[in-house]
């Protein structure tokens, strides 16, 4: 299963968005169900990242949604991020 997020962080809050992301890629990184978790920055409009997140099923995704730095991901970011995430589950075939 793939995860992909979509997020617009305020111009001035950036830096403090990476700085936080950091943590919960390294954490996510280390589950067994995680094959891949990583953030991309759009190199023409530094406000637009993207989550890509691979897990190997569902189990592994709903084991990622109850850890406690996933949990306090979102509310860390909250003020940081513009609208809400686009985010999409894909099953890959």
């Amino acid at each position: 299963m793939v995860i992909i997020a979509r997020l617009t962080i305020k111009p001035e809050k950036v830096k403090d968005f990476t700085e936080a992301a950091k943590d919960i890629i390294a954490k996510s990184n280390t589950e067994s169900g995680c094959t891949y978790y990583q953030l991309f920055q759009d190199p023409y409009d530094n406000t637009k990242f993207v989550f890509v997140e691979e897990y190997t099923n569902q189990a592994a995704v709903d084991a990622h949604f109850a850890t406690e730095y996933f949990k306090a991901f979102g509310p860390q970011i909250g003020d940081l991020i513009v609208g809400a995430p686009e985010i999409k589950v894909i099953t890959v075939a």
